[in-house]
């Protein structure tokens, strides 16, 4: 396994561990992430370090590539 592979398999950890603590990171743990999302705490994790400076509108496109599983950015 190369380098980049064990830095993406922990970080992959990292943020699953991040998500299941979620309540830890929010200011309302009985309210924020307890519905049923499109952008669940994981994704949501995921997606902000995978941005890249683009308007959020971009960003979401580029994650989401179906319209069906986009969100808008107000969201």
């Amino acid at each position: 396994m190369t380098k980049k592979h064990q830095v993406l398999r922990q970080l992959d950890s990292v943020t699953d561990m991040a998500a299941e603590c979620i309540n830890y990171f929010v200011y309302h743990p009985s309210k924020d992430f307890t519905r049923k999302r499109k952008l669940d705490a994981k994704t949501f994790i995921k997606t902000t370090l995978a941005m890249q400076g683009n308007c959020l509108n971009k960003e979401l496109a580029d994650a989401f590539p179906k319209p069906s599983k986009r969100m808008t950015a107000s969201a």
